[in-house]
């Protein structure tokens, strides 16, 4: 009988078999299983064979969306098929770089003598539990049937990295077009696959992701491994990581040792109207002036100025903007923003996430124009004004993606079924979109001069005339700072005010902030930017489609901790960031990498060039010298002294592995798997550690060897890097004399 997966709905058969519990059938037109083995269909139209294109997305969601589009409605196992296509996808990344131990178990242990690791050849492997889609593509991709493949990752450098490190991993030599598109809504599908472009257009992006996964390999692995040996325990050490985390220490630092100075205002008010002479640097002063106001009774009206502001409408969003507003106004992490806008965008409703731009192209304005209209439908707002849509086109500033936007699809479907995150960022997005267009918010500032015992007092009033974009704002968002009126009484000049009132108001400047998701987000966007020219393209840490994730690796390492919407270093992140040398920590570094990179892309810099400074970077960040006391109080934190090292004198600490000494340079250590006293069936333990360390042996009982059942252990240095031990078993005449217990 047919199987019910066949890939043909074909007559009944005139043949069955089955190959490894599958069934195989046969008939006219052709010879298949639908089974889990994915042996390909050949199929025989008027003696040739179907050629097939096989999709390859990112995940499964956009796969599945894909297939949809091109009519691929047959289901099998890992993949879409129909219509002359199968489409499968990914899990993000399918394939990883080798650790160091996969490339020689010799290097499991860290040991410092082993660094630099520079591999001579890259080698790669499957990430866990993603060897099976994996081997689904391997399938498809070496299928006979299969004439070409579509690349269909995320259209950026990631996205780019993902594929082709699968297609290189599976031997695949068949030729590739490249799906580039910014949205994935139907129409923009169509549109995508209607326009492939040739894969080797994108060669110069795929060379910029391989330098940037093995440049942070090379530098992460080394930095984390010589950290990590010298104190004796488990880390992690990235290039962009430790500069973020000396931002954060930093800035801690500066608010504890931020020393308060006091100022004083003194405060004039006559019929409705305050007025201010603002930081006065010493109280005795203020308290003159306060009398001598009071004294005076009145005040003169020395000048009225009048002055139009214009505020214009916002830019639109990147992704970094609207990660630092979604913090800001509903406390999300990056990582949560980045979450929320990467699931809008696989339900069609939101452009693709990881852009670094705020503009359009001028080619979209037709289509943004249409998006307004839309976003004005979603938002229950009128759209019957014309949107400027001018001002949002800047063809120089959009690379791969331009800026955040919504679909049509707002206009179509309900957001009642979003998760609230989704619902609260893609408003943001709609309010933006409407604010970017709409005309600019116009006040008058009205500043009021006043005179008063030989002093002048400031007053500020503002009256609106236009409210303009910020009047949709207000609209959505009433923590926003729209700009309120305060209107001041007609005054002239020369006019004077009597019966004043004279005060005092007391104050002291504050301390920075604490870093949160908003600032710090700002400040790794901006960090080394005086560093370099203007006009460089990026200089700051990390890319908008990396940042949350470095953020939240410096939690998750324990090196940070949230508190509310704080970023608070943690105690072993101070001892981390004190340790590492100022070129690992610096912003100025890091923005270079990805300056290069960039450039890269651009066909500007050279991959070759760009792995030697990497390379030679690396053997400078092992050859440097260490900050001893960071690194003895990294080594002492969380745990007690157990005893002095025989060899130096130093504390010896607990660790996972062994007991170590935290004297710089010393190597001495007890290793908790030494071989000897595994043999012997001698634990390893906190207590009789410290008897070996105080006396330099200790009694042991219930030992495994030598025919003795307890006796003495002995440290022996024989000059090697860690002590030797030898036993002692105690004389079967003396036996029992001391009830079997420790006697050192």
């Amino acid at each position: 009988m047919m199987n019910k997966n066949e890939h043909l709905n074909a007559a009944a058969p005139s043949a069955v078999f089955s190959c490894k519990g599958c069934e195989y059938s046969h008939n006219e037109t052709g010879i298949g299983c639908g089974g889990h083995c994915l042996k390909q269909l050949m199929l025989h139209q008027e003696g040739q064979t179907q050629k097939l294109k096989l999709v390859i997305a990112e995940k499964p969601s956009q796969g599945l969306a894909f297939a949809s589009v091109l009519g691929a409605t047959q289901r099998r196992h890992g993949y879409m098929e129909g219509n002359g296509w199968l489409v499968s996808w990914c899990y993000g990344h399918l394939v990883r770089l080798c650790h160091p131990d996969e490339l020689n178990s010799a290097l499991k242990r860290w040991r410092l003598e082993d660094l630099p690791l520079l591999p001579e050849e890259w080698r790669y492997t499957p990430v866990r539990d993603k060897a099976g889609q994996l081997q689904i593509l391997r399938t498809l991709m070496n299928d006979p049937a299969v004439e070409s493949l579509v690349c269909a990752t995320d259209a950026g450098r990631e996205g780019e990295l993902i594929f082709r490190l699968v297609y290189d991993y599976c031997g695949c030599k068949k030729p590739v077009e490249r799906l580039w598109i910014h949205s994935m809504e139907d129409c923009a599908i169509r549109e995508g696959f209607a326009n492939l472009r040739p894969a080797s257009d994108f060669d110069r992006v795929y060379q910029a992701a391989l330098c940037r996964s093995r440049a942070d390999w090379l530098v992460g692995i080394n930095a984390t491994r010589k950290y990590g040996a010298l104190c004796h325990k488990r880390m992690t050490i990235g290039r962009v990581q430790s500069p973020t985390l000396a931002m954060l220490v930093q800035r801690a630092v500066e608010i504890e040792q931020f020393q308060p100075v006091p100022y004083y205002n003194v405060h004039l008010s006559a019929d409705g109207l305050e007025a201010v002479r603002k930081q006065i640097p010493d109280k005795q002063e203020a308290d003159e002036l306060v009398s001598a106001c009071q004294g005076e009774g009145t005040a003169v009206v020395k000048q009225v100025e009048k002055q139009p502001k214009t505020i214009h409408p916002p830019t639109l969003y990147d992704l970094t903007t609207l990660q630092r507003e979604a913090n800001r106004f509903f406390g999300y992490s990056a990582k949560q923003t980045l979450d929320a806008a990467q699931a809008l965008y696989e339900k069609k409703l939101l452009s693709y996430p990881r852009t670094d731009s705020r503009y359009i192209t001028g080619d979209m304005q037709d289509a943004v124009r249409a998006l307004v209209i839309a976003a004005c439908h979603a938002l229950n707002i009128p759209s019957d004004f014309e949107p400027e849509l001018p001002r949002l086109v800047d063809n120089a500033k959009v690379s791969d993606h331009a800026a955040l936007l919504p679909t049509q699809e707002v206009r179509r479907g309900s957001l009642s079924g979003l998760e609230e995150a989704e619902k609260n960022i893609l408003m943001l997005v709609l309010v933006r979109l409407v604010c970017a267009v709409e005309k600019a918010h116009i006040y008058e500032e009205t500043i009021v001069t006043l005179e008063c015992a030989g002093a002048e007092f400031t007053a500020k009033g503002k009256t609106v005339v236009k409210g303009g974009w910020k009047a949709v704002e207000k609209q959505f968002r009433k923590d926003s700072k729209e700009t309120v009126e305060h209107i001041l009484p007609t005054l002239e000049e020369g006019q004077e005010l009597p019966s004043i009132c004279a005060k005092r108001s007391d104050h002291t400047t504050k301390p920075p902030k604490m870093y949160t998701d908003d600032t710090l987000l700002c400040a790794m966007e901006h960090a080394a930017s005086g560093d370099f020219q203007d006009g460089t393209e990026r200089s700051g840490l990390g890319t908008p489609a990396t940042r949350a994730g470095i953020i939240d690796k410096v939690i998750s390492s324990g090196y940070a901790e949230r508190k509310g919407k704080m970023l608070i270093p943690t105690e072993e992140g101070r001892l981390l960031a004190a340790m590492l040398p100022e070129g690992l920590k610096s912003p100025a570094m890091t923005a270079e990498w990805e300056n290069t990179l960039l450039q890269m892309e651009h066909g500007e810099a050279n991959p070759a060039q760009f792995m030697d400074s990497i390379s030679e970077l690396t053997r400078q960040i092992v050859a440097q010298e260490t900050n001893p006391e960071a690194v003895s109080r990294i080594i002492c934190m969380g745990t007690d002294i157990l005893g002095n090292c025989p060899r130096c004198g130093s504390p010896v600490y607990e660790r996972e592995r062994g007991f170590f000494c935290s004297g710089n340079g010393c190597a001495w250590a007890l290793w908790k798997n030494s071989g000897y006293l595994a043999k012997a069936g001698i634990p390893l333990d906190k207590e009789l550690a410290k008897e070996l360390l105080s006396h330099g042996q200790a009694h042991v009982t219930n030992v495994q060897f030598e025919d003795s059942q307890e006796g003495d252990l002995y440290l022996v240095e024989l000059g090697g890097k860690c002590p030797s031990y030898k036993y002692k078993p105690t004389d079967k005449k003396k036996r029992g004399s001391n009830g079997g217990k420790n006697e050192a």
